[in-house]
C-alpha cells in the first residue's frame, strides 16, 4: 500500500498490537533498516514491517534507502539511553518470518 495524503488509505499505518511495558518501565526498541525495508521490534516482538519504503521527489517516487535519523515522541515526554547505531549487511532472517 502507498501511504500518502493522496492515496486511498491516506497517511495511516497500523502496528501489530501493543508490546510496550507498563508506564515507568524501560522499553527496548530495535529498528532494522536495510535497503527499502525496515523492521520495528519492541521488547523483542516485531510490531511493524515496512517493505518498499519510498519518497516523492520532484514528482517522482524513489526508493527510500538512505537518509537522516530522527528520534521523536508524539505528545509525551520521553527519555532515551544506550542508543547504538550499527551497519547491517542484511536483515536478520529470524525477523522476516
Amino acid at each position: 500500500m502507498t501511504f500518502s495524503a493522496t492515496s486511498p488509505v491516506g497517511r495511516y499505518c497500523r502496528k501489530r498490537g501493543d508490546a510496550e511495558h507498563p508506564t515507568g518501565d524501560w522499553n527496548t526498541l530495535d529498528l532494522y533498516c536495510h535497503g527499502d525495508t525496515s523492521i520495528h521490534v519492541v521488547n523483542g516482538r516485531v510490531v511493524m514491517v515496512l517493505y518498499h519504503s519510498s519518497q516523492a521527489e520532484n514528482g517522482t517516487t524513489l526508493p527510500l534507502v538512505k537518509g537522516k535519523l530522527q528520534i521523536q515522541s508524539e505528545g509525551a515526554e520521553v527519555f532515551y539511553k544506550q542508543i547504538r547505531i550499527r551497519p547491517l549487511d542484511a536483515l536478520p532472517e529470524s525477523l522476516l518470518k
